[in-house]
């Protein structure tokens, strides 16, 4: 949006100078207004009226004797008091030294203060907001009303005028902006006032002589005209002076509209706005008026070709913009007003309650209205309703040209903020066109919309901000047309173009069409090309570091179209050293050097990508073509150096994908002898640091239905342990297998396997057993065999352990005789589950129940434990059973699970003794609970590599990875939530 202080200085100024219904002044007179009761300091009684002869003398000397100086300045030394005629005419009497006694008098201000004469003056309407108790702090909208002070009592005789004071001199309080005289009645002739502007036109004359003696006159006007008295020709004249103040903080202080005011306003206006002294408007840099299109006859004849009210804007606003330099622009401009129901509306119901601006009605019949109100409104099909408060407003602009006639492209038509025209609440109240009312029923809003025009002004150096913010860069560059020199216009543009893309800090652009940098700066290209200058397509190639290299090589072919390579080489090289990523790096370079027929860039592009490697700590997957390249071109000890130094971490897919490519570049014809072993230990190196990690990313946490916890992946990580596997098979190196396998073979204390390597085993096993046979060998042949031997014994080990022979079963009903009894019904449950403990959070008395029939029972107390947990009442009660009866459940349910393993990898007897050997006794030991079984080392050496694969029967090679893979459950492991 445009900066605040701009558009509300212009939005106040508007309203200020052209939205104006007030009056300059107020004239009433009101022969039944109470009497004031007028009291003196230094006179005892109250003025008594219509004046006579002796009240006139009182005051007069009243006023001679409250002012050392004669009351306004006017020497009195030596005079007498029986010559009160030499007093200045008027005698001004200052506020402090007089009152009134009458409270009728007091309303009878109060009620012409805030009601004829604030409306009559045009001051804007407010709203008395009082605080809280005097201990709150005043709210922020605090409005007390129109506040209005007495500040002087004059007192005109016939005569010379000596001034036209009708208060004391002196500063006037904030918020102070009309003066009101209450002239009170008594017989005389002449006196009027004549009121003048600064515009030097005819003055206004207020004639309060008639029926003088009978009625109070009130008068009012501005502060900004001056007032001059007109002499006294007989009888006495007393008036009370006020200052009538605004103290609203939602309105600003009215003033009174004069030609020399409103081209004071504006001229001031727009000079800060030319000389910076706003802040710099966000996107797009101008400000807009609002006008009605039926009064814009022909705006290119400037004032003249405007009516009404926008003639009168036209009138100050454009002669003074022309002055000052700034464009000045018009546009069609399709408003839209958006209000709610009227609040005496039943649609007002259905409103939101943080939307209302009207309060609630309270009470049950109101409360009920308003559902019943809420219930037919979705219901029901009704007309439109009428519109109420002011709920938000839009613009668009289109067709937008100078007035100048000079060049500006067609933007078309485009959105701007409410911060970009004035005034704010433009057509508010007036009746749209017809058909242009709409009733968005689902947000409870009515629509208006209205196709006016708009007068719009910018700076001249703002021009190339209006273009770029209101269709973007892109845009320009593509719909502008190409010519051999470019434009002042398009010099301006790509030079801000270029500006933008190398800023840290973007500005929005309120243009949604915009493409990337990289297609801005390809645009830039073109352009480059065309104007022939090579410096700037240099400049704009820096930026192309993420556009899609087809697009880099159109732009580069037709430049060399254009430019020697030699003036273009710096451009490129700069452009692969900003770019991200070995692999696009790889691809420039080879781009550029396809392009450069002589051979200018190789030396350059073999540092670039040295550079490159030397500063490359995490390579991605889409790096490995280009590390390949690398290595087929310096040899596979570059890599084995750039290996040392990179991240391991997190890297799995890079390093196998490095050692599949690597694999590719060793069984190419081409690739020497010579390097063909240093290439294999290369790989053996990437896949050591793969196999570390060989299970990343793949384990994936689920939550059950029942809140249970689940870990999935387990087939995810058979198909990776088998990729890893066929990779040694193509390699014909079978040493990365058995360090994979080492990595799986994990021992841990008995009784505690890792619920995801039992998962692993119970999946995998099964699996390359069948994917091996479909290859034709037999895995009974190393490594596999090793495998199969330690993964079983490591599985006994730490899944079976050793049997734990359980207590006596608990008795079959430990509840007491009441049948209702929860705490008993909820132990007897626990005794016959399979939950290691459960909870009683109920008062001591139930807890002790639970207690005592735990006592009750002697063959419990080997059964469970019991503890209380005092963090809040009532205090919890834990029962879980014993560690032994935990171990003992633990084996009951993990044997039948080791039985069902085995026969999965060894179906029959034979077969599993075959592949145990002397350990086939130890397995039966440990399945029957004989004995523990102990795996012992379980890590494979490499030397058994030394004995070649078995072979089953004659079978063609088959992919490890394609079989299906056999679940061990249906959803994985499953972990119980505590």
């Amino acid at each position: 949006m445009a900066s605040a202080g701009l558009h509300d200085d212009l939005d106040k100024a508007y309203h200020d100078y052209f939205e104006f219904n007030g009056s300059s002044h107020h004239l009433s007179a009101h022969a039944a207004a109470p009497n004031a009761l007028l009291k003196i300091e230094g006179i005892k009684e109250s003025v008594t009226l219509p004046l006579t002869e002796s009240t006139v003398d009182e005051i007069a000397r009243a006023c001679e004797s409250q002012s050392p100086s004669g009351g306004l300045g006017q020497g009195t030394a030596g005079l007498s008091e029986a010559i009160p005629s030499a007093l200045p005419n008027p005698v001004v009497l200052e506020g402090s030294k007089f009152w009134s006694g009458s409270y009728g008098w007091d309303n009878f201000v109060q009620d012409l203060a805030r009601g004829d004469i604030w409306e009559t003056l045009g001051a804007p309407h407010f709203k008395i907001v009082l605080g809280g108790p005097h201990w709150l702090p005043r709210p922020a909208n605090y409005c007390t009303g129109p506040r209005w002070e007495s500040v002087g009592v004059t007192l005109h005789r016939p005569g010379p005028i000596s001034h036209n004071l009708l208060a004391p001199e002196g500063p006037k309080p904030e918020g102070a902006f009309a003066t009101i005289v209450f002239i009170l009645p008594s017989e005389y002739e002449g006196g009027q006032v004549h009121l003048s502007t600064e515009d030097n036109g005819p003055p206004v004359v207020l004639d309060t002589s008639t029926n003088s003696s009978t009625s109070t006159y009130v008068l009012a006007w501005y502060d900004s005209l001056t007032p001059t008295i007109q002499p006294i020709t007989s009888g006495y004249r007393l008036a009370i002076t006020y200052n009538l103040i605004h103290t609203d903080p939602k309105t600003t202080v009215p003033i009174v509209p004069t030609e020399a005011g409103t081209e004071r306003a504006f001229r001031a206006i727009f000079q800060k706005w030319k000389d910076g002294g706003y802040a710099k408007p966000e996107k797009p840099p101008f400000m807009g008026f609002a006008m009605r299109k039926s009064e814009c006859i022909e705006p290119s004849r400037g004032v003249e070709g405007f009516e009404g009210k926008a003639a009168a804007v036209a009138k100050y606003v454009l002669p003074i913009a022309e002055s000052l330099g700034f464009r000045v622009c018009f546009a069609s401009l399709t408003k839209t007003l958006l209000g709610h129901p009227h609040h005496e509306h039943w649609t007002y119901d259905a409103v939101p309650d943080h939307l209302r601006t009207h309060p609630k009605v309270w009470g049950w019949g109101a409360l009920h209205e308003r559902e019943r109100n809420e219930k037919r409104y979705w219901a029901e099909t009704f007309k439109t309703p009428p519109m109420g408060d002011f709920a938000g407003e839009g613009h668009e602009l289109e067709d937008f040209r100078r007035l100048d006639g000079e060049g500006m492209p067609n933007l078309g038509k485009f959105g701007v903020l409410n911060g970009n025209m004035v005034p704010l609440k433009a057509f508010w109240g007036t009746k749209p066109q017809p058909g242009a009312r709409t009733f968005l029923k689902r947000e409870v809003l009515i629509q208006d919309v209205h196709n006016e025009s708009a007068l719009v002004f910018y700076r001249p150096e703002d021009e190339t901000d209006v273009i770029l913010s209101v269709k973007g860069a892109y845009w320009f560059l593509r719909e502008t047309d190409v010519t051999n020199e470019p434009t002042p216009q398009q010099t301006a543009i790509v030079a801000a173009v270029l500006q933008s893309l190398g800023s840290s800090q973007r500005t929005r652009t309120i243009y949604d069409g915009e493409p990337s940098d990289s297609d801005t700066a390809l645009a830039l290209l073109d352009h480059a090309s065309d104007w022939e200058q090579a410096e700037l397509w240099n400049k704009a190639i820096l930026y192309c570091d993420t556009a899609p290299l087809e697009k880099i090589k159109d732009g580069l072919e037709f430049a060399l179209e254009k430019f020697e390579f030699a003036q273009l080489k710096d451009g490129l090289f700069a452009l692969v050293k900003v770019t991200n990523g070995l692999a696009r790096r790889y691809e420039l370079s080879e781009l550029i050097a396809e392009n450069d027929p002589e051979k200018l860039s190789q030396v350059a592009l073999s540092e670039l990508a040295q550079a490159a490697l030397d500063v490359c700590k995490k390579p991605t997957v889409a790096d490995v073509p280009a590390l390949v390249s690398y290595a087929q071109s310096k040899g596979p000890e570059s890599i084995l150096s750039f290996l040392s130094r990179i991240e391991k971490k997190g890297m799995f897919e890079v390093l196998f994908a490095l050692a599949k490519g690597l694999h590719g570049l060793r069984q190419l014809s081409s690739t020497s002898a010579l390097l063909k072993d240093p290439l294999g230990e290369l790989i053996y190196q990437c896949l050591g640091h793969a196999i570390l990690q060989w299970d990343e990313g793949l384990t994936r946490l689920v939550t059950l239905p029942d809140w249970n916890i689940a870990f999935e992946g387990g087939e995810d990580k058979v198909k990776r342990v088998c990729e890893l596997i066929e990779f040694s098979f193509s390699l014909g190196d079978f040493r990365s297998c058995v360090d994979l396998f080492n990595s799986l073979l994990l021992l841990k204390k008995p009784g505690h396997f890792s619920w995801e390597t039992v998962d692993l085993y119970e999946r995998l096993l099964p699996h390359l057993k069948i994917a091996l046979a479909d290859r034709g060998v037999s895995f009974m042949s190393e490594p596999f065999v090793s495998f199969y031997r330690n993964a079983i014994s490591v599985y006994l080990q730490n899944e079976l352990g050793a049997k734990v022979t359980l207590p006596p079963p608990p008795p079959d009903d430990v509840r007491c005789r009441v049948a209702e009894c929860k705490e008993c019904a909820q132990l007897q449950t626990f005794l016959q589950g399979e939950n290691h403990s459960t909870l009683f959070t109920v008062p001591t008395p139930r807890r002790n129940h639970v207690l005592s029939r735990i006592k009750h029972f002697e063959i419990l107390a080997e059964h469970l434990e019991t503890e209380v947990m005092e963090f809040r009442k009532p205090y919890t009660l834990v029962v879980k059973r014993s560690p032994k009866v935990v171990d003992g459940l633990r084996w009951q349910r993990a044997k039948p699970r080791a039985e069902k393993f085995l026969e999965s990898v060894c179906a029959e007897r034979e077969e599993l003794e075959e592949l145990m050997g002397v350990r086939y006794t130890d397995v039966v030991d440990a399945v029957e609970g004989t004995k523990a079984f102990v795996a012992g080392d379980v890590i494979i050496s490499l030397d058994v590599l030394e004995v070649p694969l078995k072979l089953v029967t004659a079978a063609p090679a088959a992919v490890l990875t394609k079989r299906t893979v056999v679940p061990s459950s249906s959803r994985g492991s499953k972990r119980k939530r505590k």
